[in-house]
């Protein structure tokens, strides 16, 4: 191996190792970039409640495959959303998740990852261990 070689992998190496030392990883990243973009209504490099609410109400057909305008547990899991996600998420305990209730929940996410008080979730954010919940929403 020549030095440059050895050199680009010591700053590989280097940039893998403060990724895992801050949480911050590329691949996450990358795909919250996408999630970023596609919710970014008015492009300005950051998501509000509103484009996030938007979102959620739209993408809830995707995440209701029956077709019965709720989501059951089952469902739910497979989106990431927890038993105990779930049962707050569902107020009236009929054992499902309509679509006010979906977009309540992706709203308590959007809360939890807005980690700078602006009101919005910028890439960083969404990239956060608190951003990633809401991120799997608006997949």
């Amino acid at each position: 191996m020549n030095r440059f070689n050895l050199m680009g992998l010591a700053v590989g190496l280097s940039l893998s190792a403060a990724a895992s030392l801050t949480g911050f990883s590329h691949v996450a990243l990358a795909a919250d970039t996408d999630v970023l973009k596609a919710v970014d209504s008015d492009h300005d490099g950051s998501i509000d409640l509103k484009e996030a609410s938007a979102a959620a109400a739209s993408h809830f057909a995707a995440l209701d495959p029956d077709g019965d305008g709720s989501i059951d547990k089952k469902e739910a899991a497979a989106v990431g959303i927890t038993d105990e996600e779930f049962a707050k998420a569902d107020p009236d305990k009929d054992g499902s998740i309509d679509k006010k209730e979906f977009v309540a929940l992706v709203a308590a996410r959007f809360a939890a990852a807005e980690q700078d008080n602006d009101k919005t979730v910028d890439a960083k954010e969404l990239a956060s261990a608190k951003g990633q919940p809401l991120a799997a929403l608006l997949k």
